[in-house]
């Protein structure tokens, strides 16, 4: 999409052969080069519980003063105090969070508060087109139950045969 509005795009992906990215119309690079060279960082990747922030103080350094980083993915991606504290002095040009620490959002969060900071509750992929398709399967799903059908997007379908009065 970025390239249709004529972005130069950067990838990385460790998991991702560098040709798939260029296939689709992006540069591939390393996460240090990609930080040092973007206007937008936006992170896309699960974090682990057992591993640091990807975008720790040294990592939020590297970005230019005018760079913009978007998390859309997982809180734990990001150092918030590192990031306030560079958002605060300017060292970077702003911020687009859609995933927070905690929900709701703790009233000495970091972040609040500063004008180069968007922040969204976790809804930022809440398009009419999302809610109407979420919409449509919840209703498909209900009324298979009351068929006594399972539901098609059940999280534990193994607890289906335990139900209530179907033995």
């Amino acid at each position: 999409m970025a390239n249709a509005l004529g972005m130069h795009v950067i990838a990385f992906d460790p998991l991702v052969p560098p040709q798939e990215a260029e296939s689709a119309g992006a540069i591939w690079a390393d996460l240090e080069f990609l930080v040092e060279s973007a206007d937008f960082v936006s992170l896309h990747a699960p974090a682990r519980a057992d591993s640091p922030p990807m975008f720790d103080e040294r990592m939020i350094k590297k970005m230019k003063a005018t760079s913009v980083l978007i998390n859309t993915a997982s809180a734990e991606l990001i150092d918030h105090v590192a990031l306030g504290v560079a958002l605060s002095e300017k060292r970077i040009g702003g911020a687009a969070l859609d995933i927070l620490p905690t929900h709701p959002v703790e009233p000495n969060f970091p972040l609040l508060g500063l004008e180069n900071v968007i922040i969204t509750p976790h809804i930022g992929g809440a398009t009419v087109e999302t809610i109407r398709r979420h919409s449509q399967m919840i209703t498909e799903d209900l009324l298979r139950f009351t068929r006594g059908e399972m539901p098609v997007n059940f999280v534990n379908p193994e607890v289906w045969s335990m139900r209530r009065g179907t033995t």
